[in-house]
């Protein structure tokens, strides 16, 4: 993580424990907004999904040009 980001980040948990009004929207408590956030795969499960198609996706047609009797 760069230095700046991890700056913002230690200014944002500062103003969350210091001034929470001024970070969560009016009459929102921290626990409140945890449980409803939105819960969404990793995004390494879709980049893996994708990998996993893309090389079997090359590996069938690598087969498949190498098994046929005729040069390409």
């Amino acid at each position: 993580m760069l230095p700046a980001e991890l700056l913002q980040q230690a200014f944002f948990l500062h103003a969350l424990a210091t001034e929470p009004a001024r970070v969560l929207p009016p009459h929102k408590s921290l626990l409140a907004m945890l449980a409803r956030a939105p819960s969404a795969p990793p995004p390494s499960t879709l980049h893996a999904r994708v990998e996993r198609v893309v090389h079997k996706a090359f590996w069938d047609e690598a087969l498949q040009s190498l098994s046929s009797p005729s040069p390409a």
